[in-house]
């Protein structure tokens, strides 16, 4: 409930003499006002603003000033966080769809990348009959080398006479594997492939001795003309120690009885390696100053030095 009005005297000079006019000259008395508190004025102003409709407004206009500044900082900050450092422009993200795309090629390894050469055997003429066997050898299909021996076999056996074939593999029709390639095709890791493309030439002799005992396989590498074979004693030397010897035996030779030992045939130091079969051994060595070839034969690695 709001107070009373409040009563105020007023005097002024003009009602002073007014008074003592009509008094005759008696006590002047002031005039009577009523005026109203500060607080009835100020009521109506406080419920004024105490409206829920202007509460509303006010939560509304601060809801739309902060998406007006969210929107702006967006705008100018978007492009300088990501834009292309070249132009300024923003490049969208590239969206590769993979159902359209072409598988990757396998990457041929750099070493099997060799020159084109014409081959030509590292044996006397007409000293050995030659089998031709095709092979797949490209990035996306090569042939099993168990499949290359079984034709070697086959070779063979429809060469019952002849005790020593030299094997020409084709990539394509008059161009056979080279030394490194052919490596990689054994998959046996004996000797690498970057190794034997720096150090030997690419062209190599791959022969087949057979005897009652079977076929068995050879190799004749070529040293390049600018290598000395005494400076890859030791790097060849490494294949004593590989798991894998076995691979270049037409089959499984069994364990071998012992470790590599030194013989020595026409006259040169040979390493050799024998097997609990005593008719089983591989040997290897450097004959004439440039050729390396190793064979899975004593008796074969004899024959094909009398044909060099």
């Amino acid at each position: 409930m709001a107070p009373p009005p409040s009563e105020v005297v007023i005097r002024t000079m003009g009602s002073d003499i007014k008074a003592m006019a009509l008094s005759g000259g008696g006590f002047v008395q002031g005039q009577k006002v009523y005026v109203k508190s500060p607080s009835q004025e100020a009521a109506p102003l406080i419920r004024e603003e105490n409206k829920p409709e202007s509460h509303g407004l006010k939560i509304f206009l601060i809801i739309l000033v902060a998406l007006i500044f969210v929107g702006a900082a967006g705008w100018f900050i978007y492009p300088i966080l990501f834009k292309d450092q070249n132009n300024g422009v923003v490049t969208p993200p590239v969206v590769v769809d993979n159902s359209t795309t072409t598988p990757t090629l396998p990457v041929t390894p750099s070493s099997l990348v060799v020159p084109r050469f014409n081959h030509i055997s590292y044996l006397k003429i007409n000293s050995a009959k030659i089998v031709k066997i095709p092979v797949d050898f490209t990035p996306t299909k090569m042939t099993d080398f168990g499949v290359v021996k079984s034709k070697i076999q086959d070779a063979a056996n429809q060469n019952k006479s002849a005790d020593f074939l030299e094997i020409n593999l084709e990539k394509i029709p008059g161009q056979t594997l080279a030394i490194s390639e052919f490596f990689y095709l054994t998959n046996s890791k004996i000797l690498s492939e970057d190794f034997l493309a720096t150090n030997f030439e690419p062209d190599f002799t791959l022969f087949a001795y057979q005897n009652k005992s079977g076929v068995w396989l050879g190799i004749i590498a070529k040293l390049a003309t600018d290598k000395n074979w005494m400076y890859l004693k030791s790097e060849i030397a490494k294949l004593e120690k590989s798991p894998n010897l076995n691979y270049l035996f037409m089959n499984d030779p069994g364990s071998p009885s012992g470790n590599f030992g030194d013989v020595l045939e026409s006259g040169q130091p040979t390493r050799i390696l024998r097997f609990q079969n005593q008719s089983l051994s591989l040997t290897y060595g450097w004959f004439n100053s440039k050729y390396f070839v190793i064979s899975t034969s004593e008796e074969g690695l004899r024959a094909a030095l009398s044909k060099l």
